[in-house]
């Protein structure tokens, strides 16, 4: 789905050069670092790096660690769903000067089938238009988030080399110009909501929310035993 809205973002955004990058705050702040920013893709593998650990980890703590992964996945789930969405409505110009931009006589897809095998084929990729919100920060917080309310299960160490890990991420997302700064704000705000509210979702005394969460993030672990 997200494969789809992302190249109807690039139907909207005919031609990137002829849009110039729009003022954002936090390019003001956070300089570009050309040593860092030569390696293409770099967030995207630093990203995959710490997701990795993290689930693997977590996964590994215990019976329940399968728990975990389930409700990361959920989360995961609902937030890419939203980002569908408002991907495919506005394409804002972007900021990043390479990113990918080709026509559908080029070679790029021209069908649902065609969008799915070219989004696997050539993962991990930017195509132009693809911004709000960011899909990275909202992996990014979601590693934070799994060590936060699962911190019995972490070292202090481990705790606090999650944080700078996705404080650098961030980071890198704005120095490297591959997103605005409001395309990783809104993502802070959904996906701090999504994960928070399923969790609490989980606990309230509200019987049907409760119970559709609920199992939502224990039936795959159920079915495993």
């Amino acid at each position: 789905m997200t494969g789809v809205a992302m190249y109807r973002a690039r139907d909207l955004l005919q031609d990137p050069t002829a849009h110039p990058t729009l003022p954002d705050i936090g390019f003001d702040i956070i300089p570009t670092v050309d040593a860092l920013c030569v390696y293409s893709n770099i967030e995207s593998y630093f990203l995959i790096t710490v997701m990795l650990y993290t689930l693997v980890r977590m996964m590994l703590t215990g019976p329940d660690g399968w728990m975990v992964f389930c409700r990361f996945a959920v989360c995961d789930g609902i937030l890419m769903m939203l980002r569908a969405t408002t991907v495919s409505v506005t394409s804002l110009n972007n900021p990043w000067p390479e990113c990918f931009q080709c026509g559908i006589e080029s070679g790029c897809p021209s069908s649902l089938l065609e969008c799915i095998t070219y989004t696997v084929s050539r993962f991990p990729f930017y195509d132009c238009g693809d911004l709000i919100f960011s899909g990275h920060t909202v992996h990014f917080l979601l590693t934070g988030f799994v060590w936060i309310s699962y911190s019995d299960r972490a070292t202090k160490v481990e705790m606090i080399a999650n944080f700078f890990c996705v404080i650098i991420g961030l980071s890198m997302l704005l120095s490297c110009r591959f997103h605005y700064s409001i395309d990783i704000l809104v993502a802070f705000y959904l996906t701090t909501a999504v994960w928070f509210g399923y969790h609490y979702a989980t606990l309230t005394y509200i019987p049907l929310l409760s119970g559709v969460a609920q199992w939502m993030s224990t039936s795959s672990q159920r079915s495993l035993l």
